[in-house]
């Protein structure tokens, strides 16, 4: 395994308020904040729009992805639900109490959609008699077939994200250590550490580029090669716990923006 230092191309001092750097050129994305409310961020402003609520108690909610259409998928620490970005209904399509022996303390965290289209997450388990173990693991969305991976390097805290880089390979925000792991999901080894310096909410790309996203709403472009962190600029309007982030379709955002806020305060 290899361990990197990052390099930051901004003051470490006062980052959170520095202004967004103007026209980034960015694809609209969404991000989420610990609370469950969901917004559209403009990509060269990042000044954000309320588009939807996750409907659910929202305690451990960590991380989403885009599933195609209207629907989002969430990850609220031990359920995983699909939720229309249109309407606010919600399923739950994961449970980790119908998969984990009782008596024990379970964590599912971070979320990926495999380009198999299986979404990829880790478990933190805890038993009164056994030391914490962290492993990988799928759901088959055509199926809803589960299946338990191979352990993978405890974080510290746990991972707030998970994002593929190739098939067998992802990139896992651990947030608690403010690193950024590059792993192989067919055998959980970690194959390279990128000490970024900030903690790590949540990992999407856009294009070539990756993307990371820290609590307060700053971006950075990470960049795998050396494990550099470029400072964009700070998401605003979304809160001071943002959690998620993923992009859809520019079409999805077009629709959910003439009728998602309407049912946003209708249901209030």
């Amino acid at each position: 395994m290899h361990s990197r230092m990052m390099i930051v191309a901004a003051c470490a001092a006062g980052i959170a308020a520095s202004p967004a750097i103007g026209g980034i050129g960015l694809q609209d994305f969404i991000v989420a904040n610990a609370t469950g409310e969901i917004f559209e961020v403009d990509g060269n402003s990042l000044a954000t729009t309320q588009i939807s609520m996750i409907q659910q108690r929202t305690f451990g909610f960590n991380e989403m992805v885009f599933g195609g259409g209207n629907m989002v998928y969430a990850n609220l620490n031990g359920i995983l639900i699909e939720h229309d970005l249109m309407t606010q209904q919600e399923t739950v399509i994961f449970d980790v109490r119908d998969h984990i022996p009782q008596p024990s303390i379970n964590y599912t965290m971070g979320l990926a959609q495999l380009s198999n289209d299986d979404l990829f997450f880790t478990i933190n388990t805890q038993t009164p008699t056994d030391s914490p173990r962290q492993f990988a693991a799928t759901l088959n969305l055509d199926t809803n077939e589960y299946t338990a991976g191979p352990d993978v390097e405890l974080a510290t805290g746990l991972y707030f994200d998970h994002h593929q880089l190739s098939d067998g390979t992802v990139l896992s925000a651990d947030y608690g250590g403010e690193r950024i792991l590059r792993q192989d999901i067919t055998t959980g080894m970690t194959l390279e550490s990128f000490n970024v310096g900030y903690g790590v909410v949540s990992l999407f790309q856009q294009g070539n580029s990756i993307f990371s996203i820290a609590k307060e709403g700053e971006m950075f472009r990470f960049d795998i090669a050396d494990g550099s962190s470029e400072y964009l600029g700070t998401i605003s309007g979304a809160g001071n716990s943002l959690i998620a982030a993923t992009v859809p379709a520019p079409s999805t955002l077009t629709f959910i923006a003439l009728g998602g806020l309407t049912t946003i305060r209708r249901r209030r």
